[in-house]
């Protein structure tokens, strides 16, 4: 997968700048019930991380973008969070540590896409959980009316700085019907009415259980049990929600 950069990291912290209550408390009810060290890979910019550790939550997190990075370090610094932060992928972390909670937010896992790294980002998470270990996460759900709305989107938002960042997405015609989406995005900034950088972002973004149940049985090859669906926070499963993430919650086995 494609790592976020510096515009890209600007416009996420504008276009999300807070978590909405009941994504927050849904986490939460998972860290609260933990029962040990607790990691938030794929961590972003801290967008869940920070406000769990202003409720008193340790959270350790990792991920591959260095300028979300640089973002979540300098805030925690500044908020004087006690945080082990790490800047590497899911398929290639070696941290320290093992946890009795591993959540990963927003549907952020389908960002991976190559097989191959899936299976050594499954295998590796399940090797730096305890026995027992909670493993909860989200995905894109695929559904068979699943089609490509829009060929091209874009929008502009302003920095309190004045900038103007400009996101713009088009997505690839050739992925209907596939599991795969490839969109390539472009970020602007612009600054006294002159472009002033630009960044390309190659976006792809991966819809889970395609023709069956295809997830559980690759958690269970990678050392997974007890798999439970959910595509709405209040924990539950309705076949004909479309509009939502599948909610995943597992167990590495004792």
């Amino acid at each position: 997968m494609k790592h976020y950069g510096k515009i890209c990291t600007l416009m996420y912290d504008l276009d999300k700048p807070v978590v909405p209550e009941v994504d927050l408390a849904f986490f939460q009810n998972y860290v609260e019930k933990s029962n040990g060290p607790i990691l938030q890979p794929m961590v972003g910019t801290g967008r869940f991380a920070l406000p769990l550790m202003e409720k008193g939550f340790k959270i350790d997190g990792v991920d591959a973008s260095a300028d979300m990075l640089a973002k979540y370090r300098r805030v925690c610094k500044e908020r004087g969070y006690d945080a082990n932060i790490y800047e590497n992928t899911l398929a290639e972390m070696e941290l320290p540590e093992l946890y009795a909670l591993i959540f990963i937010t927003s549907g952020s896992f389908s960002l991976i896409t190559d097989d191959e790294e899936i299976s050594r980002s499954l295998a590796n998470i399940n090797r730096h959980l305890l026995p027992g270990g909670s493993f909860v996460f989200e995905v894109s759900e695929y559904h068979d009316a699943h089609h490509l709305d829009h060929h091209w989107n874009g929008k502009w938002l302003k920095s309190p700085k004045g900038e103007i960042v400009l996101q713009s997405v088009v997505q690839n015609d050739q992925d209907r019907n596939s599991d795969i989406v490839h969109s390539l995005v472009r970020y602007e900034l612009i600054k006294d009415g002159r472009l002033v950088d630009t960044e390309f972002l190659e976006f792809t973004l991966k819809y889970y259980n395609k023709g069956g149940d295809t997830l559980k049985a690759l958690l269970e090859e990678h050392g997974f049990e007890d798999v439970i669906y959910y595509n709405s926070y209040d924990k539950t499963y309705d076949k004909n929600r479309t509009s939502f993430n599948l909610i995943v919650e597992c167990r590495k086995k004792q």
